[in-house]
């Protein structure tokens, strides 16, 4: 039993673990060193100094996967004998006597499971070894528990693999909507013909009619050089928005915002409030930034200041989204002023993004308080409300001193001619973002009204997405297989109590 046990991570587990990361090559490394600890990494008086190495590697190289595979015989299978919490008590409790660092997960783990007991005298070449007891022997040990042992050998491997395929899924997945193609070759589905992709949060409405009526007008413009300053378009959001122009920077999209902040932001450390838009992350890093993440709990997707408040002092800067992308929850906003003046205490500078704001029925925005706390940097799109993501505009909002800073990485003529103009139109069209404001507002309660008849879980969204949760990962499959669908959802990178997150 205890080899049946120890050698489900020497030789079914850990092997896995390694091919998945480095494929056959390192798979055979691994085996190759596993196989040279079984042959002379044992001790004994001729070997001894010989068996060194192999066995030191072999510690090593079993570490990780020794200690997963431990967990996941507990997870995959049900014992009669101990409660949940005090098969993990003796898994943690009793792995650490075995003289091995690491055989001693995976026999903890099944004696935990079995209610037995394992370790103690045994027979090794002939000489006796007295070694230490684990588990707590609720049972007496008898030959039925060796197929019991091998049973539990196939569920946690079982497990292990998917495990390691799950991973693969969503290393593989693309980090952003829209782009479908992409995702269907990652999954090695085929492509219907036709395709509704949702997962980028467009207008459904489709672009403001103003623009196609305009269209053929742009044509002369693309002769010449678009402004580098975008100087109209500025003074219109400046307007707007009631700040000097020189707190506006109109960029290429929201992405392109993104970028610059982060390279202002550069080797310095920053916090990311999760789930969040994950360009965030990607951005910072590229930029050599220290990246950290606040976890929001679900299902309600808001702050916790008492948790958040008092790691402010250890960052540079701290990102956002509100509302919030994947769930389309808009976070308390008295908890967000609240958060803002907190971070000014701290010297910490906010970036709230708010790309999503004018679908909420208010279209509320925390852009006024950019004229009290000089600290706060508000991203915006229009790529999303006026379904323009061909186009590529965007823009960032705060105070003149961060906007000089932000600019000194920004390329000459980065936001083309037609979006400087399209963007024009875009922002006299009050009309169109009401009509968008009422249609998500009466196609959510009818959504919303159908997921509470199935019994299913959603996040409270104020916009035009929302977090379903899926427990048997069965909807995205189906979602991308069905002719009648043929709709491109999005799976959130992280567990909802159990479940997947689908957008």
């Amino acid at each position: 039993m205890e080899t049946v046990a120890e050698n489900t991570s020497d030789g079914i587990t850990a092997p896995l673990f390694w091919a998945a990361i480095g494929g056959a090559p390192l798979a055979m490394v691994y085996r190759a060193i596993n196989t040279c600890d079984s042959m002379v990494g044992y001790k004994n008086d001729k070997y001894g100094q010989f068996g060194w190495a192999s066995a030191k590697l072999d510690d090593i190289v079993n570490w990780i996967p020794s200690r997963l595979t431990g967990f996941l015989m507990l997870l995959s299978s049900k014992s009669g004998h101990h409660g949940f919490g005090a098969r993990w008590k003796i898994l943690f409790n009793d792995a650490k006597k075995h003289p091995s660092p690491n055989s001693g997960w995976c026999e903890a783990g099944v004696a935990a499971i079995l209610g037995i007991q394992l370790g103690g005298r045994n027979m090794y070449k002939g000489i006796v070894s007295d070694r230490a007891r684990m588990g707590v022997p609720l049972v007496r040990l008898e030959a039925k528990h060796i197929p019991k042992t091998i049973t539990i050998m196939h569920r946690s491997s079982f497990l292990f693999l998917l495990m390691l395929w799950l991973g693969g899924l969503f290393l593989t997945l693309p980090s952003h909507g829209s782009n479908p193609h992409y995702l269907y070759e990652a999954l090695e589905i085929d492509m219907p013909e036709s395709v509704l992709d949702f997962s980028a949060n467009i207008n459904p409405l489709g672009p403001p009619l103003g623009i196609k009526e305009q269209w053929s007008g742009f044509f002369e413009g693309i002769l010449q050089y678009p402004d580098p300053h975008a100087i109209e378009l500025t003074k219109s959001i400046a307007e707007k928005e009631a700040l000097p122009e020189q707190s506006v920077l109109m960029g290429n999209g929201g992405a392109e915002i993104i970028m610059l902040v982060a390279n202002g932001l550069a080797n310095q450390r920053v916090l990311i409030v999760q789930p969040a838009f994950a360009e965030y992350a990607e951005a910072c890093l590229a930029a050599g930034c220290k990246v950290d993440f606040h976890q929001l709990d679900a299902p309600e997707w808001q702050l916790d200041l008492e948790r958040l408040i008092p790691r402010l002092p250890e960052y540079d800067a701290i990102f956002l989204c509100s509302p919030n992308n994947p769930t389309g929850v808009s976070f308390k906003r008295d908890a967000v002023r609240e958060l803002i003046i907190e971070c000014q205490k701290a010297d910490c500078l906010v970036v709230l993004d708010e790309a999503f704001y004018d679908f909420t029925e208010d279209a509320f925005s925390y852009a006024s308080l950019i004229n009290v706390y000089p600290h706060l940097l508000i991203l915006r799109s229009m790529t999303k409300i006026f379904a323009i993501p061909g186009l590529r505009l965007g823009y960032l909002l705060a105070s003149p001193d961060i906007i000089k800073r932000v600019r000194n990485y920004k390329p000459h003529w980065s936001v083309n001619h037609v979006a400087l103009e399209v963007g024009k139109i875009c922002l006299a069209e009050e009309a169109y973002m009401r009509k968008t404001r009422d249609y998500i507002a009466w196609q959510k309660q009818k959504l919303f009204r159908f997921y509470e008849e199935q019994g299913l879980e959603v996040s409270d969204s104020t916009v035009n997405f929302y977090l379903v949760k899926d427990e048997s990962l069965s909807l995205f499959p189906f979602l991308l297989k069905k002719e009648s669908y043929r709709a491109i959802p999005i799976i959130f990178r992280g567990w909802m109590e159990g479940g997947f997150g689908l957008q």
